[in-house]
């Protein structure tokens, strides 16, 4: 059958023919059809390994990488995608960037904790996480702002997606809401006091924390931000604005259901006006296909 992505690959593969384009095309196709354990995954990162040299984060090399690994975890099969981090380049000194290791390595962290996140068995994030800590861990150089960033946007994805025009704000519900308390409080421990943008990934996890969300980290950080109006202003022109106005509302409604009315109004206001004001980045946005 020439529409069989299965066969394709493997013809493509056998006889040399195969390229980082194909092998996207075929593994998406495996994707949308959930046709996993074929042994694509440990076919195509062996071939990438074997066919070139180097990881160039190009959007092709991206999506493949993510492709391979989400079909790795799937095949049982993501300790080759560890030994992938932990080789080294087959290059000589003079001619590898050095960035490259740095680069695949941060890429396939990320990609397995995706991976890991989205063919949970359980309504847990467990296994992702116990995968950053392990490259956390791991005695070879991987960069991690990818993955913990990841990590943090998992841990605080909802179930569904909360109507922003609404006046009536509701806590929202967890799309894994069984995770470990103790991975979970392990994770903020390990970001806790660090800024990695205008918008604090500890102060925004806090709202979910398992057992007592937490408002006041967000609600402070919104204050410190209320004085600062060119932080303001560079917020509402990025999309990191659009879940940070989400979560806003969550932590309205975490206020409200603790009691703590006044301090609600006034983050439920400010919030609304970050919601106005990034009116143009949510339509661009919009436009791109792009969903939070």
């Amino acid at each position: 059958d020439d529409s069989d992505p299965l066969r394709l690959f493997n013809t493509h593969l056998e006889g040399g023919t195969l390229t980082k384009e194909l092998a996207l095309s075929h593994l998406k196709a495996l994707t949308k059809m959930t046709h996993y354990g074929t042994g694509s995954g440990e076919a195509t990162i062996k071939w990438m390994w074997n066919e070139y040299d180097k990881y160039d984060d190009s959007k092709v090399d991206r999506d493949l990488l993510e492709q391979t690994i989400r079909h790795l975890v799937r095949e049982g099969k993501e300790e080759l995608a560890w030994s992938w981090i932990e080789q080294e380049s087959r290059r000589t000194n003079d001619s590898l960037n050095p960035g490259v290791r740095f680069i695949w390595r941060a890429a396939t962290a990320s990609a397995l904790v995706a991976a890991k996140a989205f063919s949970a068995d359980h309504d847990n994030l467990d296994g992702a996480l116990e995968t950053f800590f392990r490259a956390k861990s791991s005695s070879y150089s991987i960069p991690l702002s990818r993955a913990r960033t990841n990590i943090a946007t998992l841990l605080m994805m909802p179930r569904e997606k909360m109507v922003m025009d609404s006046t009536d704000v509701d806590i929202e519900v967890l799309r894994w809401p069984n995770t470990s308390t103790e991975l979970w409080e392990t994770f903020l421990e390990s970001i806790d006091g660090e800024v990695y943008s205008d918008e604090a990934l500890s102060v925004q996890l806090s709202l979910y924390h398992p057992r007592v969300p937490n408002a006041f980290p967000y609600l402070e950080h919104c204050r410190y931000l209320a004085e600062k109006k060119a932080v303001v202003t560079r917020m509402v022109r990025k999309p990191s604005v659009i879940p940070w106005t989400r979560q806003g509302l969550h932590a309205e409604a975490v206020l409200r259901q603790q009691g703590h009315e006044q301090h609600a109004d006034w983050l439920g206001d400010f919030v609304r006006v970050l919601y106005k004001r990034s009116k143009w980045i949510r339509k661009k946005e919009e436009t791109e296909g792009r969903r939070w």
